[in-house]
């Protein structure tokens, strides 16, 4: 009995120590179903100042592909929807996040619209941060 005891405590010690599997982050154009940005296009996410980091050549898609509407998912899950944007333009976006992409940096800050001050902000999800931190990309 002692024995199927010590087995027992050792087997769940070992399932709460096993790392995360990493989840899928892409942002999707809205109505499209491929990754417009795969996971492996993003290098880090700064949580407190809602700043992703991107390889250069996902920076310079969204710069061709401002004013499009995305999709940030985590695997099938639909984190929020937003629009990529570029800070010099006059107007303001439309949807829930605004990814305002540097002129010449990889780095893309999550803006946020339309809020209201009693609901959740989804650019710190559960589910993205647990993605990132499994996959070593926040900060």
């Amino acid at each position: 009995m002692k024995t199927l005891l010590i087995s027992f405590i050792f087997s769940l010690l070992f399932i709460s120590c096993r790392k995360e599997s990493n989840a899928s982050i892409s942002f999707v154009l809205l109505g499209e179903t491929q990754p417009f940005i795969a996971d492996s296009s993003i290098v880090s996410y700064e949580r407190s100042d809602f700043l992703f980091t991107l390889t250069p050549t996902a920076a310079q898609k969204v710069r061709d592909n401002i004013k499009k509407d995305y999709v940030l998912k985590v695997d099938n899950d639909t984190i929020y929807e937003g629009t990529f944007w570029i800070d010099y333009l006059s107007s303001l976006p439309n949807k829930l996040v605004a990814a305002s992409i540097a002129p010449t940096a990889g780095e893309m800050r999550m803006w946020l619209f339309n809020h209201k001050a009693s609901d959740p902000d989804p650019r710190n999800d559960t589910r993205l941060i647990r993605a990132l931190r499994s996959a070593d990309k926040l900060k």
